[in-house]
Parts: C-alpha cells; structure tokens; sequence
C-alpha cells in the first residue's frame, strides 16, 4: 500500500474516533479511565473498531481481510494503543490468535476463521501453562486421540481474552515421548463443546491494561475434530515460536504508543504550567528532560520499524529482530516513563484526572510489553544462543553478504520500497 494511503487510512481512524480530550468523541480518556479503575473489558470500544474495519487490516487480504503490508495493521493497532493500550491488546490478541493459521494453517482454515471475524466471532491464544510459562517443552495440556477427532484435557493460564474469544488455538501436546515433535495446535470452538468440557477461569484483577481479559480456561475431554489441526501432527512448537515472533514486534508498537502519549501530556503541562513567572518548559533541565524523551522515542521508533518490516523482508532473520526489540525497546522506554514522570512531578497521582491520570495508566500499561510473550530474561538468552553465529558471520563475511545487507537495509528502511508479500511459514527459528 502507497504511504499516502496508508496516511489517509490513519487520519480516517483518528477521525472515526474524535479527539480523546472530548468527552463526547467516541473513545474519550475519560472513558477509558473508567474502564481502567473498573477492570471492566471495553466491549464498546472493541466492537466500534470491528465496525470501522480494523480487525480485517491484521488478515490476509487472500483469504478474506484486507491486509497487505503488516506495517499498516500494525501502525494502525499503535494509533489504538496510544488511547488505550487494553483495546489495543484485546484486538491484537484476537490477530495472534489467528497466527498460526496464518503460518501453516490450510486454506480451509483461514477463510473460515476470517469469515468467523467478519460475523463478530474471536479467537485466542492459548499458549501459556500456570506451571510451565515460557518452558513449552514443559506443558501439560494433554490431546489424546479418539474416534475422528481429539479430546483436550487440561488448563491454560494466563491467556489474554481466554473468556470473551469464542474460539481458541490450543498448544497440546500429542507425543508420548517428550520434546519438541510432542506438540500440536488444535482450534477449539467453545460455543460446540459439550457441555461440562470447557470452563472459563476468572479474569484476573491486574496491575496494568486493567481492562484486559487475562483469564483462562479449564479442559475436561474437550472434543476437537481432525479438521481442527493446524499443520501436521508435531509441529506445534514450530507454530508456536514462529508466532510468538511477530507477537514481540506487535508489542513493540504498544509500548512506543504509551510513550508518544505521556510525551504529549508531559509536554503540555509544561507548556502550561508557570513557577516563578516562567513556563517550566524553559527550565533548562526540564527541557533536557523532554528532548531526551524525545529521542529515545525515536530511536525505539526506528528499531520496531525495521523490526516491523523484517517480517516481510527479511524473515530468515526476525528471531533476532523480534528478541533484540523485546528486551531493548521496553528496558529503553520504560527509562523514559521515568523521566517523563518527572517533568509531571505531583500531577502523576490525579489518577482521575482525564489528562494527567492517563499518564499514570500508560506507566502501568507499558510493563506488558516487557514481561508478555518472553520477557526481557528469555529474549536475552534467545540472542545469546545465537550470537556465536552472528559474530562468526560479521567476522568473516563471504562473498556478496555485505552488498546483501545494504541491500536488505536499504529496504526495511526505505519507506518508498515494495515489500514482499508476507509469509510467515518462511519465518526462521
């Protein structure tokens, strides 16, 4: 898609939406503050962004959605996020939820999920295991063969939008031996269970991105046909972790909204507030502070867009881009907050304030990026894995690799460069 339109998509959002200072617009921080002090999910805000479309922007346009480029889906989940990092991830999940399909899922598969989506349906992630976390190798969540089909027993927790989805991609394992061939990916439609099979845990009350649903579901014999599979039996894990990469760089994108958001008010207030007959925005350390925000905001900007378009371009290299964004962009953006904090001194604590209590929530709501889907301890050691490798590569480059990695640079970073379509299957591990 041409930039241009890509602009003119993003302006129509924030249009569809209104200005977040005004009450009556349709996604008001006041609104959100609301929902944020309730924990209560914001159905509402979900499904006036199904209606404008943008659910159908993260899917591939060859199977039903209207995505080409992930960079827009992407782009367009940040101006979400910079309201309200919870819709954001409430929308997103149901994105990665569909991911695996994506990845290796038949066309069968694909086209019906997305036809679900465009009827208002959802779908889950459920990966984790209250016991196990990212140990996968570890899970317990059994899928035992039966007469056309397989019985799901077990428990997923914590898994984001786990009770208001009505579907969710199941990580089972179905080796008898353990290792990475004992998984598989089942997609489990809750509405056609049996009654007594599938429960739904509580949500639980959380920290930040309070209006998330992070619950989770119990299995008891839960009932899945053959059909239900995604790819072959045993190449759960493959699915899984590919996934995974692409849920790092969506993250990313959240937490570079929060920061663009406190920046925003941070910069207002001190535009606004006066001590001492000055604008504390001509203080000189307060300006400092400020810029350096700024910077930083940039440099994270820079990375998650070459991550972001890495997808495309460069897939055999995203676990690298993917693990060096996860642990770099939040450790770096969560100093910022700090600063940020700063510049706002007491106004941080007006939790109901509509303007300086989103700043005190964005604070909250940017820890996810850090600990969801690896945290910053599990993305390290995936690049220490690997840096032997890396470091052997740039030591002694062979032939045409240098004329190649300019080449690659000059297209994760050239706006006005074509990417490839994307296929996530072609993601390395």
């Amino acid at each position: 898609m041409p930039k241009s339109d890509v602009t003119e998509l993003a302006a129509s959002l924030e249009e569809y939406l209104g200005d977040p200072h005004d009450a009556d617009s349709r996604m008001p921080f006041a609104q959100i503050l609301d929902h944020d002090v309730r924990g209560e999910y914001p159905y509402q805000f979900v499904a006036l962004l199904r209606r404008w479309g943008l659910h159908l922007r993260c899917l591939p346009a060859s199977d039903g959605g209207l995505a080409g480029n992930v960079e827009t889906g992407m782009g367009l989940m940040r101006l979400v996020a910079r309201r309200d990092p919870s819709t954001a991830v409430g929308l997103a999940l149901n994105s990665l939820g569909f991911m695996p399909a994506w990845i290796l899922g038949t066309p069968e598969q694909k086209g019906a999920l997305i036809e679900d989506m465009k009827r208002g349906s959802s779908v889950s992630w459920g990966l984790s295991e209250r016991v196990h976390g990212s140990d996968l190798v570890a899970n317990e969540v059994l899928a035992e063969r039966t007469e056309g089909g397989w019985l799901l027993t077990g428990e997923k927790w914590p898994i984001g939008n786990a009770t208001v989805a009505d579907k969710m991609v199941v990580f089972a394992r179905t080796g008898k031996r353990p290792g990475p061939a004992a998984y598989s990916l089942f997609v489990l439609d809750k509405w056609r269970a049996e009654p007594g099979t599938v429960s739904d845990l509580p949500f639980e009350d959380l920290y930040g991105t309070r209006a998330l649903d992070l619950s989770g579901v119990r299995l008891d014999g839960a009932f899945v046909p053959d059909s239900a599979m995604i790819g072959r039996e045993g190449q759960g894990l493959e699915i899984a972790l590919k996934t995974s990469q692409t849920a790092r760089v969506v993250l990313m994108h959240l937490a570079l909204s929060a920061v663009d958001t406190s920046l925003r008010l941070a910069l207002d207030f001190a535009e606004r507030r006066v001590l001492f007959g000055d604008r504390i925005s001509d203080v000189p350390y307060t300006r400092r502070q400020l810029t350096e925000a700024f910077a930083d905001l940039m440099i994270a900007d820079a990375m998650v867009l070459g991550a972001a378009r890495a997808l495309q371009a460069a897939p055999e290299q995203i676990s690298v881009w993917a693990s060096v964004v996860k642990y770099q962009v939040p450790t770096l953006l969560q100093k910022t907050m700090s600063q940020l904090t700063v510049v706002l001194g007491a106004r941080t604590f007006l939790r109901d304030h509509p303007h300086y209590g989103m700043h005190q929530k964005m604070v909250r709501d940017i820890l996810i990026t850090d600990i969801a889907d690896g945290n910053t301890v599990v993305n390290l050691r995936n690049l220490g894995h690997q840096l032997a490798g890396l470091l052997d590569k740039a030591a002694e480059p062979g032939e045409g690799v240098r004329e190649a990695a300019a080449e690659r640079a000059a297209v994760l970073y050239g706006l006005d460069r074509e990417l490839p379509v994307y296929e996530p299957v072609k993601q390395e591990l």
